[in-house]
């Protein structure tokens, strides 16, 4: 099972957003962050940046993060 977790931040400032609890054993990774460089902005599933340990989550002014949960590999 996958959650996605979509993250919007209109505000000209930039805020940290708590995390929601996901599966026992998951870990979100960030797929999407519309603040980053072209070419960093947008990753394939499998390039994504695993978050393990996050509660808080920063993001930028304007911009948009998206959040995938994948299985944490022991």
């Amino acid at each position: 099972k996958c959650d996605i977790l979509i993250v919007l931040n209109a505000l000209k400032e930039a805020k940290s957003f708590q995390l929601p609890r996901i599966h026992p054993g998951s870990v979100f990774s960030r797929i999407l962050d519309t603040s980053l460089p072209q070419g960093l902005d947008l990753l394939e599933e499998e390039n994504a940046h695993p978050l393990p340990g996050h509660v808080y989550h920063p993001v930028a002014p304007q911009s948009v993060v998206i959040l995938i949960s994948k299985n944490a590999i022991l």
